[in-house]
C-alpha cells in the first residue's frame, strides 16, 4: 500500500549532545480500521546542520503509525521519547522511545499512573532528561480537554501523577527551568462543528516540582560570578631621585645579608668536595 507522508508532521527534536536534529513523517492519511498500523512505514529523518546532510531511516514493527508525535530528547538516557495520537486503538500504550547509539525503536511499557492516551499534549523534559513530563491534552476516548499533569522517571519507566493545571488545554507550550514546570497559551475550549477555538489569554502558569504546588510567579535563579582573585602584592618602587625608606633599606640590607651567606655556604661546600 502506497502512504502518503506529511513531513515533519510531529515536529523536531534536538540531540543536544551531537547537535543532531531529528523529526517524524507522520502519515497524513488514515487506513481502513482492519489494518495492521505497524505495517505503516516510520519515516525517522536526521539532520546534520553542519554539513546539511539529511538521512531517513524507515523501520517496521514500531508501535503505531506516528501521525502526530510529540518529542523529546533525554540525555540522562541517550534516547528521543514520543508520545503519539494513535488512530487505530484508544488504549495503547502511546511512550515510544528510539536509541541515538543503538538505533532501535522500543515500545515503553511503564507503570504507576499511566496517562490516558491524548493529543495535542505538552511534552518536556527536566533534569536533565532524568524525567519527562505530559500535560493537558485532548482526550482520544471522550474529546474532553485535560488538565492533567504527569512524570515518568525515565531510569524506572514509571509514572507519577502531579496536580492538576489551574485550566485545561490542549496545544499549550511549555518549559522547565530549575524545579519549575511553566506551561503558557493553549487553547482551553474547542467547537469542531463551528470551528471555534478559544484561547488561554491567563498568562503562565508554574508547576514547582520541589513542592508541588502551583503559582503564577517564576522568579529564575539568578548565577553568582565567581570572585576575582586578587592580584598578587607588588612592593613599591621608589620614583627617580626618590631616597629609598628606611623599611626598603631594611628589605635591601637583608636580601644581600642572605645571598653573602649563600656565597659563603656555597664555598664550604666546595671546599669539603675538592679535600
Amino acid at each position: 500500500m502506497n502512504w502518503t507522508y506529511s513531513p515533519f508532521i510531529g515536529g523536531v527534536v534536538t540531540d543536544l549532545d551531537t547537535g543532531l536534529i531529528y523529526g517524524i513523517d507522520g502519515i497524513s492519511g488514515i487506513p481502513d480500521k482492519g489494518t495492521d498500523s505497524t505495517d505503516v512505514p516510520l519515516r525517522l529523518a536526521e539532520f546534520n546542520p553542519v554539513n546539511k546532510s539529511l538521512t531517513y531511516v524507515e523501520k517496521r514493527g514500531h508501535p503505531g503509525a506516528m501521525m502526530w508525535v510529540w518529542m523529546v530528547y533525554s540525555s540522562a538516557a541517550k534516547r528521543i521519547f514520543g508520545y503519539e495520537h494513535n488512530f487505530f486503538a484508544d488504549d495503547v500504550e502511546a511512550l515510544w522511545s528510539y536509541g541515538i547509539t543503538s538505533k532501535d525503536w522500543t515500545q515503553v511499557k511503564a507503570t504507576g499512573d499511566i496517562p490516558p492516551t491524548r493529543s495535542s499534549p505538552c511534552f518536556v523534559s527536566a533534569y536533565g532528561g532524568k524525567k519527562l513530563i505530559l500535560a493537558g491534552g485532548i482526550g482520544v476516548k471522550q474529546s474532553n480537554i485535560l488538565n492533567d499533569v504527569y512524570s515518568l522517571d525515565v531510569s524506572t519507566l514509571t509514572w507519577t501523577k502531579l496536580p492538576n493545571m489551574p485550566l485545561a488545554l490542549f496545544g499549550q507550550n511549555c518549559a522547565v527551568s530549575g524545579d519549575s514546570f511553566i506551561t503558557m497559551g493553549g487553547l482551553k475550549s474547542l467547537e469542531v462543528a463551528k470551528d471555534v477555538e478559544v484561547a488561554n489569554d491567563e498568562g503562565p502558569a508554574i508547576l514547582n516540582l520541589t513542592s508541588n504546588t502551583w503559582g503564577k510567579r517564576y522568579t529564575p535563579t539568578r548565577l553568582t560570578p565567581p570572585s576575582p582573585t586578587p592580584p598578587s602584592p607588588t612592593p613599591p618602587r621608589p620614583t627617580p631621585g626618590q631616597k629609598p625608606s628606611s623599611a626598603d633599606r631594611t628589605h635591601l640590607t637583608l636580601s644581600k645579608a642572605g645571598f653573602v651567606a649563600l656565597a659563603v655556604i656555597s664555598a664550604a661546600a666546595s671546599s669539603l668536595i675538592t679535600l
